[in-house]
């Protein structure tokens, strides 16, 4: 789809928790903040101007993230990110027929994908 687009804007990071970690093994015991969730936003420009934004939980297990495809407008509410696209495009809910949002299969990779996420349903 970025070939596509001239313009593409793909943003990925995380959303910071109140819980932090540190290794035993490491001699200056440096805190490291968990995330509570991992957040990703793509916007295309052209042909026509499209966003989606994702917020994932940082949860155990295998995840679709299908399940939290989200406009861009709502995850900026969500997260106090401004991502500074057009209002129209950003409030948009995403259509998912337009956005290629399967698990990738063992096509793709020419392996087999059960293997490498055994929780993850094959699409």
């Amino acid at each position: 789809m970025a070939t596509t687009s001239e313009t593409t804007f793909v943003v990925v990071g995380t959303v910071r928790g109140t819980t932090t970690i540190f290794s035993t093994r490491d001699p200056k015991r440096v805190k490291i903040n968990v995330p509570t969730h991992y957040i990703a936003m793509v916007y295309l420009a052209k042909p026509t101007p499209m966003a989606i934004g994702v917020m994932v939980p940082n949860n155990a297990g295998h995840l679709d993230v299908r399940q939290f495809i989200t406009s861009v407008h709502d995850l900026g509410q969500k997260t106090d990110y401004r991502f500074q696209l057009p209002q129209a495009v950003a409030e948009n809910t995403p259509d998912l027929a337009k956005w290629p949002t399967r698990i990738l299969d063992h096509e793709f990779f020419n392996k087999n994908i059960d293997v490498q996420c055994p929780h993850a349903p094959l699409s």
